[in-house]
């Protein structure tokens, strides 16, 4: 089998979906008929069909194929095609998918895989609970129908750390109008205990679960938010379980009101991050856009200072225009240099800011050029140091900007200038506990990772400058130097970056003290 081709929308590695719906069963009766007498005592136990669950799945699979899966990745099955025996044998051809992207090449990378039902759940007399295929006889559940234990140990054997499942049926074949059925039990706990393996379900214990005009409830309010129709439902631009199911519960009670209580449920929580199902393009092009822009002022304050230094005495003007050219393209800093680059950044952002920038500050940037080149270099450093155009070391790049500008490589460190002794960031702050939660929810579920996560997590507990964490992930990354590591760190200053600017600010330093120290 192929490897297949990987989607941005989905990061980096395989994608696979399953999606099962049944409207009509072969047992069914159209919905609203009457199941009379003759039917109940002549003919096998019937109920009746439901309105959209084929649909259901068919709407789901569509958004997957549209927004990041490689179509052929994506599996249908729908009314007559949902028989107990396909639906079996497609869960195995996910386990087998699974284990051969575990040989390939991309063995660190463990495959998303989603799987969707949409249709009936019935309980049988011995209080054991089934999702109903095509075939299903409400009589003869155990020879017809998926036992949850049955359905649960099949997943149970996909090989991946992002597995994703998704309910939309309850469990008793008595139920109102619209209702697919009452919910007497939730099976989410039985999806094993592995990390990254996350179920949610339409309703919880004695609610039902209804269908609206066009879709259920739960599966058209999923696809509402996934497609973000609502721009103010989730912020974030990758949308994961943990940003997604809140919205989906609140949103799921209130549009359910008019039937009846409805309220998803999730089996776990506590890391539910880094699963992403969606990108939210608005939040992305907002980003970008920003990005642009701010590429356009720094180009424009480099023009003003190239202006500045052509009337300037120095000899080192063409070597310095020459090189912050080369910053502003590339991202690029000359060995031996950071000083300077980060004071020319400081100027430029507090331009950027419309704050005063002194009329001397070329002068300044002369300065801290001579003694950098002044300096002793290493012969074992590289001549340039930092990511390489148009990237973010520590960002992963399906998050960074995919603008025709190279957006400036969002640095490490606040801006260290050299006369500012002994404290070198501008800002100290003190992170609210969900936040430092969230930062390490990956490092605390790696137990290959407890020791360096205690070290970060001393490090939040109390108030801090920005680069000092910077400066502790990157010690553990010289330590452990190693793909799985490094890819965890990344995260780590991802979701670091993404809290920071909501911390409690305990104590700053502004630019006029930062170049009063420059004067002195």
């Amino acid at each position: 089998m192929d490897v297949e081709r990987y989607s941005e929308q989905f990061f980096k590695g395989p994608a696979y979906a399953l999606a099962i719906g049944i409207s009509q069963y072969l047992n069914g009766k159209k919905p609203g008929e009457v199941i009379d007498e003759t039917d109940q005592k002549n003919k096998k136990k019937l109920f009746h069909d439901l309105n959209y669950a084929a649909k259901d799945a068919r709407d789901f699979a569509g958004f997957l194929q549209k927004n990041g899966m490689i179509g052929f990745n994506v599996k249908i099955l729908d009314d007559e095609n949902a028989t107990l025996t396909r639906i079996k044998t497609e869960i195995d051809e996910l386990a087998k998918r699974c284990r051969v992207a575990a040989d390939s090449d991309q063995a660190a990378i463990k495959p998303l895989v989603v799987v969707f039902f949409s249709g009936h759940g019935m309980v049988d007399a011995r209080g054991r609970h089934y999702l109903l295929p095509w075939e299903a006889e409400a009589d003869n559940l155990v020879g017809t129908a998926l036992w949850h234990k049955d359905f649960w140990n099949y997943l149970n054997e996909i090989d991946t750390n992002r597995l994703v499942v998704f309910l939309d049926a309850c469990h008793s074949g008595t139920k109102p109008e619209r209702a697919k059925g009452v919910a007497t039990y939730s099976p989410l706990a039985e999806l094993g205990e592995g990390q990254g393996r996350y179920s949610i379900a339409s309703c919880g214990p004695g609610e039902y679960s209804y269908e609206g005009d066009s879709n259920g409830i739960f599966t058209e309010t999923l696809l509402s938010l996934l497609r973000c129709d609502d721009s103010d439902a989730i912020k974030e631009e990758a949308i994961d379980i943990f940003h997604l199911y809140p919205a989906l519960r609140d949103r799921v009670k209130a549009a359910a009101g008019k039937y009846g209580p409805q309220e998803p449920m999730v089996n776990e929580m506590s890391a539910a991050t880094g699963i992403v199902l969606a990108i939210n393009q608005l939040a992305r092009d907002k980003r970008v856009k920003a990005e642009q822009q701010n590429q356009e002022k720094r180009v424009e304050f480099l023009q003003k200072t190239c202006s500045e230094l052509t009337r300037n005495d120095t000899s080192q003007k063409k070597i310095i225009r020459s090189q912050l050219k080369a910053y502003i393209d590339d991202g690029k800093k000359v060995e031996g240099y950071g000083d300077f680059f980060d004071l020319f950044d400081a100027f430029s952002d507090a331009c950027q800011r419309s704050e005063p920038v002194p009329g001397n500050y070329c002068d300044l940037l002369v300065r801290e050029h001579k003694n950098a080149g002044s300096q002793p270099k290493s012969s074992k450093e590289s001549r340039f140091q930092g990511p390489p155009k148009g990237t973010d070391e520590f960002i992963p790049v399906e998050l960074q900007s995919t603008a025709s500008s190279p957006a400036r490589p969002v640095p490490s460190l606040t801006p260290v200038l050299a006369a500012i002794p002994p404290v070198e960031a501008t800002k100290r702050c003190q992170l609210a506990v969900e936040d430092q939660n969230y930062i390490l929810a990956e490092a605390e579920r790696n137990l290959d990772f407890y020791d360096e996560t205690k070290l970060l997590r001393d490090q939040l507990n109390q108030p801090i400058f920005e680069e000092q964490f910077s400066q502790q992930v990157h010690a553990i990354g010289k330590e452990r130097n190693d793909d799985a590591t490094s890819k965890l760190l990344k995260e780590i200053i991802r979701r670091f970056r993404e809290k920071w600017p909501n911390a409690k600010v305990v104590e700053t330093q502004k630019l006029s003290s930062i170049i009063s120290g420059q004067n002195r």
